[in-house]
């Protein structure tokens, strides 16, 4: 079962005993890493969603929620449309 990565908006997976993806392993400076795993274990929760924060604000991932919602921005119909629309589905046509 694939495990997901602590760091905010990242879609990697990490193995059972790990915190990070390998590709936030690899980015992440010593700094963050080593402080997000300590905390994790000594289960000081304050500190390791703080330190989550610290490490989505380093690596500024987008938000893979908000491109979703971008691409359904793009998609919008025009009010008198979806009004017909809808009056053709409930039958209320004006004759």
């Amino acid at each position: 079962m694939p495990y997901k990565c602590d760091v905010p908006n990242c879609t990697g997976t990490r193995s059972r005993f790990h915190r990070l993806c390998a590709r936030c392993f690899t980015r992440l400076p010593q700094h963050i890493k080593v402080p997000l795993a300590a905390a994790k274990r000594e289960r000081r929760e304050s500190d390791w969603r703080k330190l989550r924060r610290e490490a989505g604000d380093f690596m500024n991932l987008p938000d893979p929620l908000a491109v979703v919602i971008d691409a359904q921005r793009v998609m919008r119909v025009p009010a008198d449309v979806a009004f017909a629309a809808t009056q053709r589905l409930l039958g209320e046509r004006d004759a």
